[in-house]
């Protein structure tokens, strides 16, 4: 991914992500409230993937993930743009 400066720290840069596919949008969720707010379920099919980095050229990390990936959707993303890099491994 190319970054502004490779000075920050790329794990605070970088957001990969599990997403999951729903009427033509992807979403992703962390956990859902109980009827009442009595407690929650975190949802183990979104979220944040664990991931690797190394300095790629003068301008770039190359990312990996930590552990070999499920099928399903997935998104790459900096969190200084609003926009989603999705791709999907099939099973």
């Amino acid at each position: 991914m190319r970054v502004a400066s490779q000075r920050e720290d790329p794990h605070n840069a970088i957001q990969f992500i599990h997403v999951l596919p729903n009427k033509g949008t992807r979403r992703m969720a962390h956990a859902e409230v109980h009827a009442l707010g009595s407690g929650y379920q975190e949802d183990q099919n979104t979220g944040p993937v664990a991931y690797n980095v190394k300095k790629y050229g003068t301008d770039f990390f190359l990312v990996t993930p930590g552990t070999n990936l499920l099928a399903g959707e997935y998104g790459l993303s900096l969190n200084t743009i609003q926009d989603v890099f999705l791709f999907g491994i099939d099973a």
